[in-house]
């Protein structure tokens, strides 16, 4: 049978019978012999080398790994635990949920609430993993992982009063299973779980959008998109609105006179759906699955964030950049790790100590002077930086196949250890 690499088309050829009209010597059945030999030596090995997975780039629905064009892949490897691994969302005892908003369990899900109708596709994670809900398999578990924040969410003020429900360990083995915890929330929202060292320390592995936790996830995403899209250049030709708002959640105590005043300059020229609502949100805009389509028509965006705390970016803000709108920012006092370059976006604390109307001012200028607004784009002439690709990556919705490969990885060390 012929190979799809064409090797047995090459032996068929180098095997068939002689021509009756032509007689070959000894020296040249010989040769003919020790080629066809060796052909079939080439194909067997090419064929060995095409059966290896390939561990090159990962497309951002089927791995943890959401890459773009030109950019190193950062795919998990496997561990030395030569089983699937079982992880299960705890449900609080009855008392709360995990993982449902970001669609934590089927390999493929689509999103609901604020993320309605985006698909979110995790089929091809490197390490074979199981994440369930359901509660039955706990005893069995690798791994619980815990959205600690729902437990005084779910339950308010007497959430003091009722014990924070930790599944019971294995007997056999007390280091399992692992608890994870899972957040993406401000920090300053929930001080007493997230500021209390003592409780947190009961969490071998952690997932929130610290940087400097186990498992980092970002709201960096995209959204029902390609991400190749991060460096589509936007048209400057089908620009024809001025600024897009849709904050929910505030502004930023210590700037929200400053934004405020803004939008009260800009009038007509910022659409503002939400906070300081001057529109009607439409249909289009109200979409999660559309939105980036509908903010693509503006030239910048304005992002207020309700709080400024390090890695605190939410959605909007990669939803402008993904859209080719340049954001108007407030919030993450470390924002540059959050966005492409210190050029693509507009600081707004850098306007601050100014009135609003210059910088009201200054946008309308550029809107109208297409290679100004084109500067604040020319970090998609090169590829994805290295630090943005590693937040696209750290999407929160993917992050199940890197917790995964971090279970893996520690029970391997637990039950190589155990059986000293």
């Amino acid at each position: 049978t012929q190979s799809t690499w064409g090797c047995g088309a090459f032996s068929n050829h180098m095997w068939r019978r002689p021509h009756p009209f032509h007689t070959l010597t000894t020296r040249t059945v010989t040769i003919s012999l020790a080629i066809a030999v060796a052909l079939v030596w080439v194909c067997l090995i090419v064929l060995l080398l095409a059966a290896q997975p390939l561990s090159s780039t990962n497309s951002a629905t089927t791995t943890t790994t959401v890459t773009t064009p030109n950019t190193k892949s950062t795919a998990l490897t496997s561990s030395s635990l030569d089983r699937e691994v079982l992880i299960v969302m705890s449900t609080g005892g009855g008392l709360w949920n995990t993982g449902v908003w970001s669609g934590y369990g089927p390999k493929v899900s689509t999103l609901a609430w604020a993320n309605q109708g985006i698909v979110v596709d995790k089929r091809q994670c490197r390490v074979p993993c199981t994440v369930t809900h359901d509660q039955s398999m706990i005893p069995k578990a690798d791994a619980v992982l815990m959205e600690v924040i729902n437990h005084p969410k779910f339950l308010g003020a007497r959430s003091r009063n009722v014990p924070f429900p930790f599944p019971p360990r294995k007997r056999d083995n007390p280091k399992l299973p692992i608890f994870a915890s899972f957040h993406f929330e401000p920090v300053e929202n929930f001080p007493d779980l997230l500021e209390n060292a003592e409780f947190m320390d009961n969490f071998e592995i952690q997932m929130s959008p610290s940087q400097s936790s186990n498992i980092p996830i970002t709201m960096t995403c995209p959204w029902a998109k390609s991400p190749k899209e991060y460096l589509k250049m936007p048209n400057f030709a089908e620009k024809k609105k001025l600024i897009v708002y849709f904050n929910e959640h505030g502004i930023v105590r210590q700037y929200a006179d400053f934004v405020n005043e803004l939008i009260t300059v800009l009038d007509d020229d910022i659409d503002a759906f939400q906070t300081r609502k001057n529109r009607e949100m439409p249909p289009e805009a109200a979409d999660p699955s559309k939105r980036v389509d509908f903010i693509s028509q503006y030239h910048f965006a304005l992002i207020t964030e309700f709080t400024s705390e390090e890695d605190w970016v939410e959605s909007q803000l990669s939803q402008a950049i993904l859209a080719g709108a340049v954001p108007l920012y407030i919030g993450a006092p470390n924002i540059l790790d959050h966005v492409p370059s210190r050029d693509s976006f507009i600081d707004l604390k850098d306007w601050s100590s100014r009135p609003a109307r210059q910088l009201a001012t200054f946008l309308k200028s550029v809107s109208t002077d297409a290679e100004a607004y084109r500067r604040y784009f020319d970090w998609k002439k090169k590829p994805l930086p290295e630090h943005y690709q590693k937040r696209l990556d750290d999407c929160v919705f993917y992050a199940e196949c890197r917790l995964c490969a971090e279970v893996a990885k520690r029970v391997a060390a637990i039950e190589k250890e155990h059986k000293k």
